[in-house]
């Protein structure tokens, strides 16, 4: 089985991405080598609003 990938670069943050999961609801992940970093899940203004925490806490904390 064959998958395809949309990707839809974020600005703001290199190596983000987001899907739309429906109308309201977004999906935004950071890639780095083979490994997803899932940042959130939220509400369509949310999940920009709260991405760039996320990824600067991660990277923090695993870089």
């Amino acid at each position: 089985m064959r998958f395809t990938i949309r990707l839809k670069h974020l600005s703001g943050g290199e190596n983000c991405y987001r899907e739309e999961i429906t109308v309201n609801i977004r999906l935004i992940y950071y890639l780095k080598g083979n490994d997803i970093w899932m940042l959130t899940i939220d509400k369509h203004d949310d999940a920009y609003q709260k991405y760039r925490q996320r990824l600067y806490s991660l990277k923090m904390r695993y870089l």
